[in-house]
């Protein structure tokens, strides 16, 4: 691999055509630097980390619940629906920290109660989604929304979920990385403002 010429010289870079070299023999794709890639990954890491410092910093749970009606509010409104949102959070919630009402183009309404979780990594009880359950007993929804900080759930809630599901509740799970695209999308696109009956 020795060159002759000073300008077509390789032999500065002689590790890395040799590993390269290599990954091709054992058939490894090397078709797409994965240095780019690697980087935007750690970059989206450090501002997911950095925001959820931040999210932990400036509201307490009670604040998350109102930050996530102003989020639900400002895209339902940018979506062209009719939205209320009523914060119902604390004693006497009955299982909805947020109860949405929308009323769709045809002039129909419908009712979603919200559960927020403030959790790390995992969110591994099936409070929440029991929660929504009590939501349906005591507001008549079928249409739920359980929105964590938490990364992930637990086989436990992906199980209660499924049994609710079965039993005609249509529940959606969002965990930390689509609450935060969610933020960055539809916060103060609206004229959000949220009811509270406190």
């Amino acid at each position: 691999m020795k060159a002759q010429g000073r300008i077509f010289s390789l032999d500065s870079h002689k590790g890395a055509v040799d590993l390269l070299l290599t990954a091709i023999v054992q058939g490894v794709d090397v078709s797409t630097p994965s240095l780019h890639a690697d980087r935007v990954r750690a970059l989206r890491d450090d501002v997911t980390a950095s925001t959820m410092d931040r999210l932990r910093a400036r509201f307490s749970p009670e604040q998350l619940e109102h930050l996530v009606g102003d989020v639900l509010a400002d895209s339902y409104e940018s979506a062209n629906f009719d939205i209320e949102v009523e914060h119902r959070g604390g004693r006497g919630e009955h299982g909805a920290d947020l109860l949405v009402s929308l009323t769709d183009p045809v002039g129909l309404i419908h009712k979603i109660a919200v559960q927020v979780k403030m959790f790390e990594k995992e969110l591994a009880g099936v409070r929440g989604l029991d929660q929504l359950a009590e939501a349906r007993e005591w507001y008549g929804t079928v249409n739920g929304l359980l929105v964590t900080t938490a990364e992930t759930v637990s086989e436990d809630v992906n199980r209660r979920h499924r049994e609710l599901t079965d039993e005609g509740m249509n529940i959606k799970i969002i965990t930390r990385a689509d609450l935060l695209q969610h933020m960055v999308r539809f916060l103060g696109e609206g004229e959000s403002g949220i009811a509270s009956d406190a």
